[in-house]
């Protein structure tokens, strides 16, 4: 994230309603804003997965939060894992 500049805007997913802490290691649990340009983008660092247990709805959370907040374009993105040496969790490998 360091390469959009200096967020507006940074606190954890647990000060907005419906967003548990994150049970997943490496995964942030934080909600940044920030200018770019002329627009503004909402970043999520760190999601509910189906997984965890807590349903379809926990999963959507955050896009449905995004679109709430005014978000037209949402760009999801997957860290899959890999198998490089010295690559553990959480990393950016």
């Amino acid at each position: 994230m360091d390469a959009l500049g200096v967020p507006e805007a940074d606190f954890p997913v647990t000060e907005l309603p419906g967003f548990p802490p994150p049970a997943v290691e490496g995964h942030g649990g934080r909600i940044r804003s920030y200018r770019i340009g002329d627009k503004r983008a909402l970043v999520f660092l760190g999601r509910t997965h189906y997984y965890e247990g807590r349903g379809v709805a926990a999963v959507a959370h955050g896009v449905r939060t995004a679109v709430a907040a005014g978000c037209k374009t949402i760009v999801l993105t997957n860290g899959c894992g890999g198998s490089a040496r010295g690559c553990g969790r959480g990393s950016r490998c």
